[in-house]
């Protein structure tokens, strides 16, 4: 596997083919904890679903972090509960909930940086998740979509290049079920 990701990733990063994530490995836990820095046992986020209008994480997150210091922080979203993640006092610039294919969220996320350069850029797709649930995970159809996403890290990667942020911009790429 570690063949297929871009050279211009493969070369500059550092990766865990071991690393595990929350239990629960469900989207809003994990994703609680990959933006605070704690796990479950301290954000106490077991659920998974939410709703416009319910209360949000009121924990400091990495977006807290950065509007705290002035960076804008524009979301790219598949799924609306994301918006969970983002704190009520933390204004964002940008929100968007593109229940698109992964190629076309990834294209807006690559126009987005080269218009707007935000200080913090987080991209959320869901296909993988949506092709295991929907036909078995390690599916030949799961698989088909795991497999695009070398190239759309790869062409993220080259917008990044092309607006000449590539030495100073922190890319992380992980998925929420390990």
């Amino acid at each position: 596997l570690q063949a297929v990701w871009p050279v211009s990733l493969r070369d500059r990063s550092a990766a865990s083919w071991s690393a595990l994530t929350t239990l629960p490995s469900s989207t809003l836990p994990s994703h609680t904890s990959m933006v605070t820095g704690v796990s479950p046992q301290i954000h106490g986020v077991g659920f998974n679903d939410w709703r416009p209008g319910q209360m949000r994480l009121a924990l400091p997150t990495v977006f807290t972090e950065v509007r705290r210091r002035g960076g804008a922080v524009y979301l790219l979203v598949a799924k609306e509960k994301l918006r969970f993640l983002v704190p009520e006092e933390v204004p964002l610039d940008y929100l968007a909930y593109p229940r698109h294919r992964q190629a076309d969220v990834i294209a807006s996320a690559a126009r987005l940086f080269a218009e707007r350069r935000p200080a913090l850029l987080f991209v959320h797709v869901a296909d993988a998740d949506d092709a295991g649930h929907r036909y078995g995970w390690m599916s030949s159809r799961y698989l088909t979509v795991i497999a695009e996403v070398p190239a759309l890290v790869d062409g993220l990667l080259q917008a990044i290049r092309a607006a000449g942020a590539l030495n100073d911009t922190l890319v992380i790429v992980t998925a929420d079920h390990g």
